[in-house]
């Protein structure tokens, strides 16, 4: 299994007024893993629990957009995609966001980042889970003769 994390560490990626005081990125894929290890007990004995190193597991997600959508004045569907990336990556819950929603200075706020940076983009870190090969696995059937 390859997991797909948020890492942080995003210039201007919680964007929105009102929640930038989060950090909603406490947890690395080493925690991740140290966790689900635990939580497996004996159950996890024949798995494979992979970090990799942060330049094999690290990645930037580019929120792709036409050079005309990032102009003087970018569609409200640019702005609308914009800002439900960059909610969902911080997991902002819905509970939270009706104040934020409830005027339009998230529109305003999200449209200076694309203005400003030239798009959205944000971090990501992977690991993967996987079975150890058991001993039958590794070495090729003998063939008689």
């Amino acid at each position: 299994m390859i997991a797909i994390h948020s890492y942080g560490n995003t210039r201007d990626g919680n964007h929105s007024q009102g929640l930038a005081d989060d950090n909603p990125f406490v947890h690395n894929r080493h925690d991740l893993l140290k966790e689900v290890k635990h939580e497996l007990g004996s159950a996890g004995r024949d798995l494979n629990f992979n970090a990799y190193s942060d330049q094999r597991s690290l990645f930037r997600y580019d929120m792709h957009t036409l050079p005309s959508e990032i102009s003087s004045s970018i569609g409200t569907s640019t702005l609308l995609a914009a800002w439900n990336a960059a909610i969902y990556v911080a997991q902002v819950e819905d509970d939270r966001l009706s104040d934020v929603n409830s005027d339009r200075r998230y529109i305003e706020a999200t449209r200076d980042v694309l203005q400003k940076h030239g798009g959205l983009w944000f971090y990501d870190e992977s690991f993967v889970i996987s079975r150890r090969p058991n001993r039958r696995d590794r070495c090729p059937p003998r063939l008689s003769a």
